[in-house]
């Protein structure tokens, strides 16, 4: 996902937003990567590029790959993302700040397209209690 952003990042004359922004993947799911053991061997799918801030992606990655069945981001692998993620490109700290509220609001669109919907602010609000600062940073 770093990689991702950082290769379709335009190099721009205008001032910078306080959220970065750019082209960002938007389908980053478990049927559009391909992994061979532990290491992502592909990427495909790019039909629904398009730009946003940059870190509503993060959040709907570690909505689709980190949340528990009792609505928590799991510690580990939301670690594993972000310190991945970072490794290419650095959070700013509006983005870190910014990061529990769209997980927040990813996980609603992930529980209201699911058949949730009675449970979806009790879990949502799991989601975004759960972004604590030792997975941010």
């Amino acid at each position: 996902m770093g990689q991702i952003h950082t290769t379709l990042a335009r190099k721009s004359k205008r001032k910078a937003a306080l959220l970065p922004a750019g082209s960002i993947h938007g389908a980053l799911d478990h049927d559009n990567i391909f992994f061979l053991g532990d290491t992502v061997s592909a990427v495909i799918n790019f039909r629904l590029r398009h730009n946003d801030v940059l870190v509503s992606e993060i959040a709907d990655v570690l909505v689709g790959w980190a949340l528990n069945a009792q609505g928590e981001i799991d510690r580990q692998r939301a670690h594993a993302i972000l310190k991945g993620y970072q490794s290419v490109r650095a959070l700013t700290g509006a983005e870190k700040a910014a990061l529990p509220g769209f997980v927040l609001a990813s996980a609603a669109r992930h529980y209201a397209g699911t058949g949730h919907r009675e449970q979806l602010p009790e879990l949502a609000s799991s989601a975004y209690r759960s972004m604590t600062a030792d997975i941010i940073n």
